[in-house]
């Protein structure tokens, strides 16, 4: 199979291809191909893709769904992320914690020698002139 070379068709302005400027680009192709677009000129006339919207807070705590039982504020009650309509309004609303800072690690007998040691060791290299 032969290779040859030919011109993209952005350069031609009759083409549907033609980005409003001429385009050069030389490319490889099959002995059989009898036209080609180069991937400049094809992603000047591709529209660029959507953003996908990020989700938006429907108003219930992170992980609501997973709880045995969640009562939402207007009376809803939820089990496990499914409503059950024959609940509604006997329960009173779910409160919901706020997250905990993590606690800081009790020092061990091994820390508290560890960092001795390194005090001692600080002291002992200081430098003399």
């Amino acid at each position: 199979m032969k290779t040859k070379y030919l011109i993209c068709e952005g350069n031609n302005p009759t083409s549907k291809y033609y980005p409003g400027a001429p385009c050069h680009n030389k490319l490889e192709v099959s002995d059989n191909t009898v036209r080609v677009v180069c991937w400049r000129c094809l992603a000047r006339l591709v529209t660029p893709p959507e953003e996908k919207k990020t989700q938006s807070s429907v108003g219930f705590p992170r992980g609501w769904q997973f709880m045995n039982q969640f009562v939402h504020a207007d009376g809803k009650v939820y089990h496990k992320g499914i409503e059950q309509t024959e609940l509604f309004g006997t329960l009173s609303p779910t409160e919901i914690k706020e997250h905990e800072p993590k606690r800081k690690k009790k020092e061990t007998l091994d820390d508290k020698i560890q960092k001795e040691f390194y005090q001692k060791l600080k002291s002992k290299k200081k430098w003399t002139f």
